[in-house]
């Protein structure tokens, strides 16, 4: 669901994980007032983009192929809390990846239970509602300058910018039958990225506007959101009913 963010927050930093995005947060928040790196806010990893009433808020997505992804959040051991991340804001029952699930038995049942796709064509099209940068993780070091200039930072850090680390797990590593697992459950959505490019911007008519926050379908969302938190705090056992009925009308 949606989420209403504090109004000083400058930027704001999101992806579906395992592509980097932390270090990136680490250092834009030298300069801006961001989300929390650490994701204590809870809005690193949003379903949807966030609704800001900053008319100067701008947004950075940051993606990469969603099989490397997959790949570096088992790798790490971030695969059920990181689905679990992806999948809070849903209405319908938890299916978290088990924690003691492989990398390769996921692979072999083909289904993404993590929900790239879902989660990226939220924040690329379907509830787009901030000017935001789109750019490809393995991609940011070759278009640092177009990031400092859409974040109006000054060029003479360019210098500074972190360094490039290799991914400690790669695909080509990866045993044949996982590979092929992983092909054909991102396959499809590998190509869709291929064709998006590797930094876009979008929205950039919203630049300056409050009027397009007040009327996205994000606002409305992130009102109910909004009330059921404040219910679920208050009334717990009212919460959970209306949530189960709700799942059951589906």
């Amino acid at each position: 669901m949606g989420k209403i963010i504090p109004k000083d927050i400058e930027v704001v930093v999101g992806s579906y994980g395992g592509v980097g995005t932390t270090f990136f947060l680490d250092f834009v928040a030298q300069f801006k007032k961001t989300n929390h790196p650490q994701d204590e806010d809870k809005i690193k990893h949003l379903g949807m983009p966030p609704v800001s009433f900053n008319k100067d808020i701008k947004c950075i997505y940051i993606y990469g192929d969603p099989m490397e992804a997959a790949t570096s959040l088992f790798g790490r051991g971030m695969h059920h809390y990181q689905s679990k991340k992806l999948q809070r804001d849903q209405e319908a029952v938890n299916k978290a990846i088990p924690l003691d699930l492989t990398l390769e038995d996921y692979a072999k049942a083909g289904i993404d239970q993590f929900q790239f796709r879902r989660h990226f064509f939220n924040w690329y099209q379907d509830y787009l509602v901030h000017p935001t940068l789109f750019i490809r993780y393995e991609k940011i070091w070759d278009h640092k300058e177009e990031i400092l200039k859409f974040l109006d930072l000054p060029m003479s850090e360019l210098d500074n910018f972190p360094e490039k680390k290799e991914r400690r797990s790669k695909l080509a590593d990866l045993p044949k039958p996982v590979l092929s697992g992983l092909g054909t459950m991102y396959g499809d959505f590998v190509k869709e990225l291929n064709e998006i490019g590797e930094c876009v911007l979008r929205g950039e008519q919203y630049a300056g506007k409050r009027s397009h926050a007040l009327c996205s379908r994000n606002l409305r969302i992130a009102i109910r959101r909004e009330i059921g938190e404040g219910l679920n705090e208050h009334f717990p056992s009212i919460y959970k009913k209306i949530r189960a009925a709700r799942a059951a009308l589906k």
